[in-house]
């Protein structure tokens, strides 16, 4: 598998944003399936967010500082190897 795109999760049958509170995870470090990665904040709770897959957290595109955004929106995106090479405009073509 190839470099995948990391959404913010739906956290609740009615989020419809979320916003990063924190990444537990520095960009280019290590993540493993069921780790921490991200805390969220939804209308109703900061909750942690966990990897859904290993690999290395390659690029963060949503921070602390951007507040609110839709559900769906790419906040990061995650690849197998590390320093993996990928084509950002590419990968984030579907979301626009």
């Amino acid at each position: 598998m190839a470099a995948k795109v990391f959404t913010m999760p739906r956290l609740g049958q009615t989020m419809e944003e979320g916003s990063v509170v924190e990444w537990l995870v520095e960009e280019g470090g290590e993540i493993t399936e069921g780790e921490a990665m991200v805390t969220i904040q939804s209308d109703k709770a900061n909750l942690e967010v966990e990897a859904e897959q290993d690999g290395y957290l390659a690029k963060i595109l949503v921070t602390e500082d951007d507040g609110d955004v839709e559900v769906g929106t790419p906040i990061a995106i995650i690849t197998d190897e590390e320093g993996e090479d990928f084509d950002e405009d590419e990968l984030l073509a579907e979301f626009e």
